[in-house]
C-alpha cells in the first residue's frame, strides 16, 4: 500500500458548503431599540393578528439581520419569544401558512429569506421545528415557484431548497423522496426544449414569459409518472450541447439555482438514478459556453458524486474522454493566470473550477487507473497554483509515479522533482508537509544517479527543515528520508557530493536538532499535544520511544557517514563517548512502511548494521 494513502486526507476534498456562495452573512446589526428580538418578535405578532402586510414583512425582514448578525443565538431567540408567545414553535406555524397559492408573492418570498437566514446561521434549530418545512405541499409549493420564474425570485427559493436538504441527510432524504433529483432534472430538460424548439420568429421576452406559463400549465396537470415517461422517449444524445450558450433564454439565475440545487442535493450520498439524471442534464450543457458560477457547479457536483461512490464514475465518462473538458477548461484558466499582471488574481469561481478539475482527476486516477489530465498541467499547478488545488496535484503525481517504474520514470521527465523543490521550499507549511510525504514515498523508487543528483538539488537539507513541523509521521518519514540519502553515498562512493552533504549537516547543526529529538522529554510531549486527535498515553510513551530512537539511529548513520569518507575532527571527545553510551537503535525494515525498536545489550550490534 503506497504511503500516499495514508496523507490523502489532508489534502482537500470537495467541500460540503452551500453553493450560494455569494450570499453574505454577518451583518452588522443597527445600534437600534427596534432590532432588539423581543421588540421585532412582538411587532410581528401583533402584525400576523391585525393581518397588516407591510408590517409582517418588515419584521420578518428585522428577523433575518437579526438572525445572520451571529449576536444570538437560536435558544436566546426561542427564550425571547416564549417569554412573550409561548411556544416558539408556534412561530413557525405562522411562517408555513405563508407558503400558499393564496399568499401574496412579496410575503412567501419575505417568508423564504428567512428561514433561509435560519438555517443557515443556527445550527442548533430543534428538528421538529425544522421537519414542519418538509411537509410535501410546502415542497412542491417551493418547486412550482423556482419553475415559474417570475420576479426574480427563483433565487431566494432555490437557496431556501438548499438550506433545508442541507441541515442533515434526514431531510436531504425526504426532500428527494417528494421531489427527486430525477424530477428536476427531467423537468428543467423538458422545459428547455420545448423553449428552444418555440422560440424562433418571436421576440424573446414575449416567448419566455407566454411558454413559460404554458410549460407550468402542463406540468401541473401531469403526474410525475407521465411527465417523467414522456422525457425519456426522447433521445438526447441526438441533440448534444443544444444547451448551453442557450442557457440564457432563461435568465442566468434560473440556470444557476437549479444547478445550485443539484449540487447541494449532492452533498449526501445519492443513489445511482439520480446520477444517471445528473448525468443525462449535463451531458446536455455545452460547458465551455457555460458562465464561471455555472461551470463551478457542474464540476462541483460531479466531484461530491464521485468522491462519495466511486462506482459512479464510469457515468460521467463523457467528460473524461479526450479532448476531454477537464483538460480544456484547465488549459485556459492556466493560460489565463500566467498573463495576469502583478496584483491581479483569478476569480474566486476560476479558482474552485481548477480545484475542482484537480480533485475529479486525482479520484478518477486512484480508482480507474486513467490520466483525464496532461501530466504537463499537473505540473504546473503544483508551481502555480492555489493551496487545494496544489495538494491534489501533489497527490496525483505520487499516485501516478508510485504505481509503477515506468510511471515514474515518466514522471521524472515532466520534471516533478524540480516542482517538488519548489512545494517544499517556498509553499506554506500545509504544502511542505504534503511534499514531505510525497517525496518519502517517491524517494524509494529513484535510481542511483537521481538520488545523488538530489543530494546537490538541496532535498537532504529541505527534509531536515520538515523534522520540526510537530507531525510525528511525517518526522518518521523525513528522518528515513535522510537515512537514504546517506546509506546511498555510503553505498556508492561520490566524493563531490559526500563533501556537498558535509556541508550542509554542519550548516544547519542537524545534530544538535537530532539530539534534542533523542534525548528531549520536552520536544517529545510538544509534538504529541499538539496533535490533532487524543491518543492515550501509552501509544504516546511508544510514539515517543520510536521518534528518539529513529533520531538516534541516524546520528550513527552520519557518524558512519563520516568515519567512512575520512571527515574526521567534526565531532568532540564528549561527542564520540555519546555515540558509545547510548544502547537503543532504530531499525528500519526491508518494506520501509514500519519501523520498530530494539534494544541492544551488545554493542557490536549496533555497529553490524553499518559495516
Amino acid at each position: 500500500m503506497n504511503l500516499c494513502y495514508k496523507f490523502l486526507d489532508h489534502t482537500e476534498k470537495a467541500l460540503p458548503f452551500r453553493s450560494f456562495v455569494s450570499y453574505e452573512i454577518n451583518e452588522t446589526l443597527p445600534d437600534s431599540d427596534e432590532y432588539e428580538p423581543a421588540a421585532v418578535f412582538h411587532s410581528f405578532s401583533t402584525s400576523f393578528e391585525s393581518k397588516n402586510l407591510q408590517s409582517v414583512i418588515s419584521s420578518m425582514n428585522k428577523l433575518s439581520k437579526i438572525a445572520v448578525s451571529n449576536k444570538f443565538s437560536f435558544t436566546q431567540l426561542s427564550s425571547t419569544y416564549e417569554q412573550q408567545n409561548g411556544s416558539f414553535s408556534s412561530f413557525f406555524d405562522q411562517l408555513s401558512s405563508f407558503f400558499d397559492e393564496s399568499s401574496p408573492i412579496q410575503l412567501v418570498r419575505t417568508a423564504s429569506k428567512l428561514l433561509y437566514d435560519f438555517f443557515k446561521s443556527f445550527d442548533d434549530i430543534e428538528f421538529s421545528i425544522a421537519r414542519k418545512f418538509c411537509d410535501p405541499n410546502i415542497i412542491n409549493f417551493i418547486f412550482r415557484k423556482i419553475y415559474q420564474n417570475e420576479n426574480n425570485d427563483v433565487y431566494i427559493y432555490g437557496k431556501l431548497i438548499c438550506s433545508i436538504s442541507l441541515l442533515s441527510q434526514e431531510f436531504h432524504d425526504i426532500i428527494l423522496t417528494i421531489h427527486s433529483i430525477e424530477n428536476i432534472c427531467q423537468t428543467f430538460l423538458q422545459m428547455m426544449h420545448q423553449t428552444t424548439h418555440q422560440i424562433t420568429n418571436q421576440t424573446t421576452h414575449q416567448t419566455i414569459h407566454q411558454i413559460t406559463h404554458q410549460m407550468m400549465h402542463q406540468i401541473a396537470n401531469q403526474t410525475t409518472h407521465q411527465m417523467m415517461h414522456q422525457t425519456k422517449q426522447k433521445n438526447l444524445k441526438e441533440n448534444d450541447n443544444f444547451f448551453g450558450a442557450q442557457i440564457g433564454i432563461f435568465t442566468n439565475e434560473f440556470a444557476n439555482t437549479i444547478l445550485s440545487i443539484i449540487c447541494d442535493l449532492c452533498v449526501f450520498p445519492i443513489d445511482e438514478n439520480s446520477a444517471n439524471n445528473i448525468s443525462l442534464l449535463f451531458s446536455s450543457i455545452n460547458i465551455l459556453e457555460l458562465q464561471l458560477n455555472d461551470t463551478y457547479l457542474i464540476f462541483h457536483t460531479i466531484r461530491l458524486i464521485i468522491e462519495s461512490n466511486q462506482e459512479y464514475i464510469s457515468i460521467f465518462e463523457y467528460i473524461l474522454r479526450p479532448p476531454n473538458i477537464l483538460s480544456q477548461i484547465l488549459q485556459k484558466l492556466i493560460d489565463k493566470e500566467n498573463q495576469l499582471k502583478e496584483n491581479e488574481k483569478l476569480d474566486k469561481f476560476e479558482i474552485r473550477i481548477m480545484d475542482d478539475i484537480c480533485g475529479i482527476a486525482l479520484c478518477v486516477y486512484i480508482n480507474k487507473n486513467v490520466v483525464s489530465i496532461p501530466l504537463n498541467l499537473f505540473a504546473t499547478l503544483i508551481r502555480s497554483a492555489k493551496d487545494t488545488t496544489a495538494k491534489n496535484a501533489l497527490i496525483f503525481f505520487v499516485e501516478f509515479m508510485s504505481s509503477s517504474q515506468e510511471n515514474f520514470s515518466t514522471g521524472v521527465k515532466f520534471e516533478f522533482f524540480s516542482c517538488l523543490k519548489q512545494a517544499l521550499q517556498f509553499r506554506n507549511a500545509s504544502i511542505r508537509i504534503i511534499a514531505g510525504h510525497s517525496l518519502a514515498t517517491l524517494l524509494p523508487f529513484a535510481g542511483e544517479r537521481l538520488i545523488l543528483d538530489l543530494v546537490v538539488q538541496h532535498f537532504f537539507v529541505l527534509a531536515f527543515r520538515l523534522i520540526d513541523f510537530n507531525d510525528p509521521q511525517l518526522c518518521h518519514e523525513m528522518l528515513h528520508v535522510m537515512e537514504m540519502f546517506l546509506e546511498k553515498l555510503i553505498i556508492y562512493n561520490d566524493r563531490p557530493k559526500a563533501l556537498y552533504l558535509r556541508e550542509n549537516i554542519i550548516e544547519e547543526d542537524m545534530i544538535s536538532t537530532l539530539e534534542r529529538i533523542h534525548l528531549d522529554d520536552d520536544y517529545e510531549n510538544e509534538v504529541l499535544n499538539d496533535q490533532p486527535i487524543e491518543i492515550s498515553e501509552s501509544d504516546k510513551q511508544q510514539v515517543a520511544g520510536n521518534l528518539s530512537n529513529h533520531a538516534g539511529y541516524l546520528i550513527d548513520k552520519i557518524r558512519h557517514f563520516f568515519i567512512m569518507y575520512g571527515f574526521d575532527g567534526y565531532y568532540e571527545e564528549e561527542e564520540e563517548q555519546y555515540f558509545d553510551e547510548y544502547s537503543n537503535i532504530f531499525i528500519h525494515d526491508d518494506a520501509g512502511d514500519e519501523f520498530f525498536t530494539q534494544t541492544s545489550k551488545n554493542h557490536n550490534l549496533k555497529k553490524s548494521i553499518f559495516i
